[in-house]
């Protein structure tokens, strides 16, 4: 079975397209991993590498990087121990990247692990810019029967631009799941994290008081799935999964 690959570590390619001035001056406002750059110029009086070889301008940028990276978690736990509701944090997309979306449902039914129909319970924000979840399930389509899945997603609190004012990173091909979301989910096992993941696009739906889905914009077949009911959805996939089975 072929993996879907999230990219969880978005700064890497704000390396690959910002220049090291650029990047510097993001990294001394405390940019955070994912955060999308201002749209404006820099203010040349306001770079941090005038006048600095190219050399000891790299070396200003890695010193930047490793401050953020060695502070980050403990600003994370603060975080997570604090009252601040993440539903009230302005949003802030990533920068991050996926695989192409599955082209159909039976592709995306074929290509994960499990499909359950629940609702998220928790939330723990990590240092490393992710976000595990405690699921509770209700229905299962695919998989083994469970009671709780953890799940692990791309996002949450961000420190731009001053450690004090925090938003909150949203991956567009994974919305983070919040405690009291209902959702139906396609979660692949990623043996290098240990955890399930949704698979990008394809593998995430919303649903809302009535058990009415909705579909992210990036997902192919995304009209033949919004606004049909999640137990309506849920056996269609099972229907599928039993034709695999022959």
């Amino acid at each position: 079975m072929n993996r879907l690959r999230i990219v969880k570590s978005p700064l890497v390619v704000c390396v690959l397209i910002v220049s090291s001035s650029v990047l510097l001056a993001a990294a001394v406002q405390g940019l955070s991993v994912g955060q999308t750059l201002p749209d404006r110029q820099p203010d040349p009086s306001q770079d941090p590498c005038s006048g600095l070889s190219d050399e000891e301008c790299d070396g200003l940028v890695s010193k930047s990087r490793e401050d953020f990276w060695a502070r980050l978690p403990g600003w994370i736990e603060d975080f997570n121990t604090s009252s601040v509701d993440p539903r009230a944090l302005p949003k802030a997309a990533l920068n991050s990247r996926s695989d192409e979306p599955r082209p159909d449902l039976a592709s995306a039914v074929a290509d994960t692990d499990i499909v359950v129909l629940g609702k998220a319970m928790g939330i723990r924000f990590e240092g490393t810019g992710d976000a595990l979840i405690a699921f509770s399930v209700e229905r299962s389509a695919k998989g083994p029967d469970l009671a709780e899945v953890s799940v692990l997603q791309n996002g949450g609190p961000q420190p731009y631009p001053d450690w004090t004012s925090p938003t909150l990173g949203i991956d567009e091909s994974n919305p983070l799941l919040l405690p009291g979301d209902r959702a139906l989910l396609f979660l692949y096992y990623d043996e290098s994290d240990g955890q399930y993941q949704i698979q990008p696009w394809t593998g995430h739906y919303q649903v809302d008081a009535e058990g009415t889905l909705s579909a992210l914009e990036g997902n192919p077949f995304a009209a033949s799935a919004a606004g049909r009911r999640a137990e309506e959805f849920l056996s269609t996939i099972e229907t599928i999964v039993a034709q695999e089975a022959r």
